[in-house]
């Protein structure tokens, strides 16, 4: 098929997509940049080529490749998610540089999302802030998500994000499990 249509995208995403299956990234990533560099708009070429990227540890370039997908495709909104996720990625907020954080937190700050997904997402930033932050000592720095840069608030910042995820959420088990992690993210006091 590709010999037979050359210029088209679809056989070149297939043969991305075999070669990916078949566990070679690297011929799977020469086609999905090839897509992608021809068409942006193309989120599948995007999306495979940012997954055989952080496969390979390049997040700066998988995040590279999700930020080409245009903000008027139907999938600009799911792209941007994958980046903040791509930033965290098997990582801890130690692993994860206060740049990178509050790129992350900046790129959330912008996107028009649903209450329950904004909450998780800011969950997951904040969750990583704190432990980031807990290890490092001196000033705080500019807010983070509008909350001051300290510990102390980014845990309570944390606690308000799971306590309204529990709020939102139709799951009794889930609701449990949410409570009890903002219990536990509270930041301690003396009595």
């Amino acid at each position: 098929m590709y010999a037979t249509l050359p210029g088209e995208a679809a056989p070149k995403l297939a043969l991305a997509a075999a070669a990916e299956c078949g566990g070679q990234d690297d011929l799977a990533a020469r086609y999905y940049a090839l897509v992608a560099g021809l068409d942006p708009s193309v989120a599948d070429a995007a999306f495979g080529l940012a997954r055989v990227r952080l496969r390979a540890g390049d997040r700066a370039n998988a995040t590279v490749a999700i930020d080409a997908i245009p903000d008027s495709s139907s999938w600009y909104l799911i792209a941007q998610l994958c980046a903040v996720q791509a930033t965290l990625l098997g990582r801890t907020g130690n692993d994860v540089g206060e740049i990178e954080l509050r790129s992350a937190a900046d790129r959330v700050e912008r996107l028009q999302l649903d209450p329950g997904t904004e909450q998780e997402v800011r969950a997951t930033l904040l969750a990583a802030a704190v432990e980031h932050r807990c290890t490092r000592t001196g000033p705080g720095g500019d807010p983070f998500l509008g909350c001051p840069w300290r510990e102390r608030d980014l845990r309570l910042a944390l606690e308000r994000c799971l306590r309204t995820s529990a709020r939102l959420s139709s799951d009794a088990d889930e609701r449990i499990r949410l409570v009890d992690r903002a219990n536990a993210v509270h930041p301690r006091t003396w009595s």
